[in-house]
């Protein structure tokens, strides 16, 4: 006979108890997680006069001024390859030139940390990339960089609206052309337009400082 507690039998219980056994095997909410705007260039006037007249020669597509910005021996890659000719090469590429600019540019217009006094790394989020609350690497997430996006049901802006975001830090379940599908904040999942975020391995530019004057040393993507 099953031992009985009070008038009730423990099968009585067994719903419960099974219950709260799925329950406890459910795994918990992510927590939500929010990368906000940084820009430290204001703390030196000469990186940010710098910095600005660099980000308007880019916007300009003035390959000569740009290159003329960079070290010698820019680094172009992790592994230290790079130099003029090489940058030089990939912003005049007919195929991938259009997207070197375009990568460097949204690189400084996004804002950066000092990593030194005489050294300055945009974007913010790639100098000092945000851990992420998930069992994931850095190639797992991006960042919301406007304040106003919003997450669709379906990869296309007429489908209904699922979430709406703002520098979130999301884990990205798969990669489209133009889109990329994520775990939302508040749970479920959606998908985000490319124009909306950027991954933490995209390019950053590395400006170091030396004799006085603000130089390109790095442009790279990336852990």
């Amino acid at each position: 006979m099953p031992e009985r507690i009070g008038r009730w039998s423990v099968w009585h219980f067994l719903p419960v108890l099974t219950l709260l056994a799925v329950l406890a095997s459910w795994p918990l909410p992510t927590r939500a997680q929010e990368a906000p705007p940084v820009d430290e260039a204001a703390n030196d006037p000469s990186l940010l006069a710098a910095r600005n007249a660099l980000l308007d020669a880019v916007r300009r597509r003035d390959v000569d001024q740009v290159v003329a910005w960079s070290e010698p021996d820019i680094r172009l890659s992790s592994d230290g390859a790079g130099g003029r000719v090489a940058f030089r090469r990939m912003l005049d590429d007919e195929t991938t030139g259009a997207k070197a600019w375009q990568d460097l540019e949204t690189a400084l217009d996004l804002g950066g940390v000092f990593r030194r006094r005489d050294e300055f790394c945009t974007p913010y989020f790639s100098c000092q990339p945000p851990v992420p609350n998930c069992n994931c690497t850095a190639y797992d997430i991006v960042i919301i960089v406007v304040e106003d996006a919003r997450a669709f049901l379906e990869p296309d802006s007429n489908s209904p609206l699922v979430a709406e975001l703002g520098y979130d830090v999301l884990r990205v379940l798969e990669f489209f052309a133009h889109w990329a599908f994520v775990e939302l904040p508040e749970g479920g999942n959606g998908f985000v337009r490319r124009a909306d975020f950027r991954m933490v391995v995209d390019y950053r530019v590395h400006l170091r400082q030396r004799d006085g004057e603000w130089w390109i040393e790095g442009f790279l993507a990336g852990i």
